[in-house]
């Protein structure tokens, strides 16, 4: 399996020379000496990423202003302070379906469609029942304010198929949706 992983690194870096693989949290030292835009993905840091403050900074500040853009992968959507921050920052989120966790689920669609809190387990249920043989149902969350179709933040489907389609989904809060209270 390593050996995999070294050919698939030494294919990317054949497209992008400077790419580097770092091992841990990136150093603030190593990101701002130049104006060149950055893409780093920290994978499988979690508990490092939200212990440091320096982290904290650069999802609030350090991205915005040296053209840095920041993937983090997370088991644990909530962990502790610094975390809320850092999710705060993030424009877009990908939810991975865990149907052990409707709560967390509820949680995160609540706070962004406060008037139908169970819109994103919804959303799971049309993937489960639509794409049964789907392994990994997931949904895009786009909360960029400088998007430019402001009315589709959820989607999925968004990478192409096996034949090279894209054929995304899209769901829509029903504007006519009201919560029946008991």
């Amino acid at each position: 399996m390593l050996h995999l992983h070294h050919k698939y690194i030494d294919e990317l870096k054949s497209y992008f020379p400077q790419l580097e693989i770092i091992g841990g949290l990136p150093k603030a030292s190593n990101m701002f000496g130049d104006k060149l835009p950055k893409l780093i993905i920290m994978d499988d840091l979690m508990t490092d990423l939200f212990k440091d403050p320096g982290m904290t900074d650069l999802f609030s500040r350090h991205s915005r202003h040296n053209n840095i853009s920041l993937i983090f992968t997370t088991q644990n959507f909530y962990d502790n302070g610094s975390t809320k921050t850092i999710v705060r920052q993030c424009n877009v989120q990908v939810i991975f379906d865990n149907p052990m966790d409707k709560v967390l689920t509820r949680s995160i669609g609540s706070a962004i469609t406060t008037q139908q809190p169970d819109f994103l387990n919804n959303c799971f249920q049309s993937l489960r029942h639509f794409f049964p043989e789907e392994k990994y149902p997931y949904i895009l969350i786009d909360g960029s304010a400088s998007k430019k179709m402001n009315d589709i933040m959820f989607r999925s489907h968004i990478f192409p198929d096996e034949s090279n389609d894209i054929q995304p989904i899209c769901f829509f809060q029903n504007p006519q949706y009201n919560k029946k209270r008991n």
